[in-house]
């Protein structure tokens, strides 16, 4: 298990170098963390996910890449579950709710980011909205990530869809899509156009033939797609 970060002496007449993101501030000389005003206490390991994924918030930095690179402080992480372990940990410290995350978000099948400031008090706002609306509704980024859904929704699926890919959640194309490829959710973010699809997918209680429809949603600097599924039928297997 990787030591606490212990804090690094400054040259005197030096400033500790600080880096803000949002509520989190990380001192990179004393290897301190403040949240909210409350002093963190996070491994070597912990600090260093997070100095990472400051590097660029909002970009995903890819597993892979993480684990490269905490492997030269620590050769203990080498592996994904390792990495997922230290996400959780984390994650507790930090109390960033992986449902809805303020501060580090997967991003399924790629890795993690950080919710940039100004995107995640728009994400909030929208998160509230869909929240009100009587039928299962989510949220999709860019990179088709679902990055909320409302109760309804989860109650249709029995779990919570955080970060799973939309082409997993409808089953579209046998979830074979790529990212290259041109889907509903990406045509209506450029057009600004409503699009319509219908689709039949698998929750616990059976098959479900549901309408998509997929609506441009601007929550701050971002655009999301609100996808709503309506005109439910079930069939019993």
């Amino acid at each position: 298990m990787a030591e606490p970060a212990a804090p690094a002496g400054t040259s005197e007449g030096r400033r500790p170098t600080r880096v803000r993101h949002g509520p989190l501030t990380l001192d990179t000389e004393r290897r301190e963390a403040v949240i909210y005003g409350r002093a963190v206490p996070l491994t070597r390991l912990e600090f260093d996910f997070l100095r990472i994924l400051l590097e660029a918030p909002g970009r995903t930095f890819s597993r892979d890449e993480v684990i490269t690179r905490l492997h030269a402080v620590d050769a203990k992480v080498p592996t994904d579950r390792a990495l997922d372990n230290l996400v959780v940990r984390l994650r507790r410290k930090l109390r960033d709710d992986p449902r809805r995350p303020r501060l580090i978000q997967a991003v399924w099948g790629l890795g993690y980011r950080l919710v940039a400031p100004a995107a995640e008090a728009g994400l909030e706002l929208a998160r509230q909205a869909i929240d009100l609306l009587p039928v299962p509704a989510f949220l999709l980024a860019r990179d088709r990530a679902v990055v909320a859904a409302n109760p309804v929704a989860e109650r249709l699926l029995q779990r919570t869809p955080q970060a799973m890919p939309c082409y997993d959640l409808l089953q579209c194309r046998a979830g074979t899509c790529s990212l290259r490829d041109r889907c509903a959710g990406l045509e209506a973010m450029a057009s600004r156009l409503p699009v319509q699809r219908r689709y039949t997918i698998t929750t616990p209680a059976g098959s479900m033939t549901m309408q998509a429809v997929y609506l441009p949603l601007a929550a701050g600097h971002q655009t999301y797609c609100l996808l709503v599924l309506t005109r439910a039928r079930t069939r019993r297997d």
